[in-house]
């Protein structure tokens, strides 16, 4: 069952939001490894499948999937995993739209926030994840493999 089907602005086409299966693995594996530098592993992808917690989402056109999340739920809290666009998809509004399915999904399961760590140098990101509602918490020097700092941010669902 999809979440919501919509018009993506400037096109024809319509995106399904639904959760990932084990059998959208190496697609989810292929967006992540054109998306990132320190990519997932095909074990630690493939783990997300098994895990009680872990709520994996994808976006998909004409049958094809086309940008994932994942949030995981942990002591009434949704932490943001991962998300991903695929590059050819990208610059057509589904980042934010997969956040706002994320986010609906957190607060439909009644979770009381949702936290993410983004690398300090995506300013796309920060910018994004800011005009959702989310506020800086802290940051984490040196906290990616590369050495990296991490910026910290959450968003609350309580009034």
């Amino acid at each position: 069952m999809g979440y919501n089907v919509g018009m993506i602005t400037g096109t024809e086409t319509q995106t399904v939001w639904r959760r990932a299966r084990r059998e959208d693995l190496d697609v989810l594996l292929d967006i992540e490894r054109r998306s990132f530098d320190v990519p997932w592993t095909w074990g630690e992808m493939e783990e997300e499948f098994q895990l009680d917690y872990s709520r994996p989402w994808v976006a998909e056109q004409d049958g094809r999937v086309v940008a994932f999340g994942i949030h995981w739920l942990i002591a009434g809290e949704s932490q943001l995993a991962d998300i991903a666009v695929h590059p050819d998809f990208q610059r057509r509004g589904l980042g934010r739209r997969m956040m706002d399915v994320l986010l609906d999904d957190a607060r439909a399961l009644g979770m009381k926030k949702m936290t993410l760590e983004v690398r300090a140098e995506n300013a796309a990101a920060i910018d994004l994840y800011l005009n959702l509602g989310f506020v800086e918490t802290s940051r984490r020097p040196r906290y990616y493999e590369d050495r990296h700092d991490a910026v910290l941010m959450e968003i609350s669902f309580e009034k």
